[in-house]
């Protein structure tokens, strides 16, 4: 997704549908069967402006809107629920069945370790999302904690990704590195997000809990 997200960024980069540098991924499980073979991906793609430049602002203006729509009473019976498009807290989702139990969040960005979106887009040529690197961090519901900085898709770096998580994980990217307290010892910057996402994860299992 974060390759995408880089394309879609600079195929329309400095155009009046500029994209946002960050992307909000839900994800939903059935817990009845194998999770890896049937799940459900829901995600929020927007425009930039002056307002979500920041991701860590970004993570705080959608957990107030999850805080909200989380104590807004029932209305005509059917409770909130932030897998669904334009009246959730996504724009598009994957088919999404009855048995399907929120199980995490993930954020896609194009800010690199080194420089912010913004910082670096005014260098950036349209079309050329390939030579783009991003990052992502993924939170499940089993407290497994994953941070990717991703490579370009072509170049000499393609496919060296970085990928460090908190416990064993499947990846057709090769290798990555195990660190159990990644949180904890995170720099401030990255604490701080950590900590955005953690408290939207929470909000998200307590507006889809059954």
């Amino acid at each position: 997704m974060n390759a995408a997200h880089a394309g879609h960024a600079a195929d329309l980069i400095r155009t009046k549908d500029d994209v946002c540098e960050h992307a909000l991924v839900l994800f939903s499980a059935n817990p009845a069967v194998d999770r890896s073979h049937e799940t459900s991906i829901a995600t929020r793609l927007s425009l930039s402006d002056t307002e979500n430049a920041d991701i860590v602002d970004w993570l705080g203006d959608l957990t107030r809107v999850v805080e909200q729509k989380v104590a807004e009473p029932v209305v005509l019976g059917r409770r909130w629920d932030p897998r669904t498009p334009f009246t959730g807290l996504v724009s598009r989702t994957e088919e999404l069945t009855s048995d399907m139990v929120y199980m995490g969040v993930g954020v896609s960005t194009l800010d690199t370790p080194e420089q912010s979106w913004r910082q670096m887009k005014r260098g950036v040529e349209r079309y050329s999302g390939l030579r783009m690197r991003g990052q992502g961090y993924l939170l499940l519901d089993d407290d497994t904690t994953v941070h990717l900085i991703r490579a370009p898709q072509t170049g000499p770096q393609t496919g060296r990704h970085q990928i460090t998580a908190n416990q064993p994980i499947e990846t057709q990217y090769g290798h990555w590195t195990r660190q159990h307290d990644m949180i904890r010892y995170a720099d401030e910057r990255t604490a701080r997000i950590w900590d955005r996402l953690q408290r939207l994860h929470r909000l998200l299992q307590a507006a889809t809990a059954r």
